[in-house]
């Protein structure tokens, strides 16, 4: 609508008038939600669905969390693996039954069930410097979660209803590191990090 979120890298998250610039509301997520700093400072896009705003400010108890989006008041907590959070984007889900909400935070992929924050999986993906600043992919029924500095990715089968996930592969081929990755017809596009190039991999086989 007519309302702009930032998200500055000291952790002040502010909500604003995009016609007059006017401050309706901020958030200092370190001082109020326990979040943590990290390496070069929190970079995260804060994603949006309704009413509601999702966001990670990285703290042990309030790690992920949703906000009313009109007043910045909390609607849910979720400690899920309680570590910092990883310069990333969170990627929404519609399934059938339950929309996901999946993010990395230092060393995991986490996946969330949407409405009440209830960590449903969580899968290992640390690497050298604690970045995953690409937000995963879906397609198929499936997530693509990857990151750099030779680490890679692989892929997540989830079940119908997104309660579990699966790994089917994994490949250190695309340690993409920050510039994320596209899905086409089965097909990943992207780069890599220590492997400098091009590429495309197979959605279902790596």
């Amino acid at each position: 609508g007519d309302l702009l979120y930032i998200y500055s890298g000291m952790g002040l998250l502010t909500c604003m008038s995009a016609n007059s610039g006017d401050m309706k509301w901020s958030k200092d997520l370190f001082k109020e939600l326990g979040g943590q700093q990290i390496q070069w400072g929190v970079t995260e896009t804060v994603v949006i669905d309704g009413d509601r705003l999702y966001i990670t400010p990285g703290g042990k108890q309030h790690n992920v969390v949703a906000l009313n989006r009109m007043n910045g008041q909390l609607i849910w907590s979720s400690k899920a693996k309680g570590e910092k959070s990883a310069y990333c984007t969170p990627l929404l889900v519609r399934l059938p039954n339950r929309t996901l909400l999946v993010t990395h935070t230092e060393s995991h992929v986490i996946g969330l069930d949407a409405a009440d924050g209830k960590l449903l999986w969580s899968q290992h993906q640390p690497n050298r410097w604690s970045v995953h600043s690409n937000t995963p992919l879906y397609y198929n029924g499936a997530i693509f979660y990857f990151s750099g500095y030779g680490q890679g990715g692989g892929l997540l089968k989830l079940s119908d209803d997104g309660a579990t996930a699966k790994q089917q592969w994994f490949s250190k081929t695309m340690d993409n590191r920050i510039g994320g990755a596209v899905v086409v017809d089965g097909y990943i596009y992207g780069s890599g990090d220590n492997n400098r190039f091009w590429m495309c991999l197979d959605w279902n086989t790596g």
